[in-house]
């Protein structure tokens, strides 16, 4: 005759089985954050490897309206190069699309962001080509854009750089990492764009443009001109980091 369970032995059993799962969903849940995290660096660093082909003039690659002429480039140009859209609109017969679009095209996204991004064709990733702002991924190094005024520095206002190859040579450069476009879209600002303040009284002042996206265990990836990614709670605090680079703004 078969002896049945006492109601003590279901209860350690309960019990046990309950204590295995407490120890195991942490691991489930450090494996689910370090895969969103890994998929979120190779997204980025497929768009740092799109950037150096983009700025090796060599390679004959789009640059939009500053390909004829001139051996240099825009931080916008090559992030409309990246979503199509602006003078490399991509997709014919519609004026906005949703991504990821039909084929599954969406390399700008981080895994942790929910919702669709829509884009505009018209308009450029600066002005309303990407919305909205609360589901962008990824921003991009605001001092590869624009530096501050040097003429004057109680004033406001930014002078306005182009890049060329000599970019590629600045490793330790920032070029683009993950952002919290919902802290953006509060400040009324694009967060494609960003940069942290440091000590200044102009145009960057009061970290307005700085809103790094924790969303990885309470940590950010970013990702360098030469493609290597640091994932870090403390971006501002890596001394070999060169958050101070100022392209050239007299270039031709």
């Amino acid at each position: 005759m078969r002896r049945a369970f006492t109601l003590v032995e279901l209860v350690i059993s309960l019990a046990i089985i309950a204590v295995m799962i407490a120890l195991i969903l942490p691991a489930i849940r450090g494996t689910v954050l370090s895969s969103r995290s890994f998929k979120c660096q190779m997204a980025q660093r497929s768009v740092a490897f799109s950037f150096s082909i983009f700025a090796d003039e060599s390679l004959g690659v789009d640059r939009g309206r500053f390909q004829t002429g001139t051996q240099t480039f825009s931080l916008i140009n090559f992030i409309d190069s990246q979503y199509q859209i602006g003078e490399f609109w991509d997709y014919p017969g519609s004026t906005q699309i949703d991504m990821p679009d039909a084929n599954g095209n969406d390399p700008l996204r981080c895994p942790d962001v929910a919702g669709s991004v829509r884009l505009i064709s018209g308009r450029n990733c600066h002005r309303g080509g990407v919305v909205p702002a609360e589901n962008v991924s990824f921003g991009f190094n605001m001092r590869l854009h624009v530096t501050e005024s040097t003429t004057n520095p109680s004033e406001s206002g930014t002078q306005p750089v182009r890049l060329s190859s000599a970019i590629l040579g600045q490793s330790m450069t920032p070029l683009l990492w993950d952002v919290d476009g919902a802290l953006a879209a509060a400040r009324n600002l694009p967060p494609l764009l960003s940069t942290p303040s440091f000590v200044t009284d102009t145009e960057f002042a009061t970290d307005r443009y700085w809103f790094p996206g924790n969303r990885h265990g309470g940590k950010a990836n970013f990702t360098f001109i030469d493609g290597h990614v640091k994932e870090t709670a403390l971006p501002l605090e890596q001394s070999d980091w060169q958050w101070h680079f100022v392209p050239a703004t007299n270039l031709p």
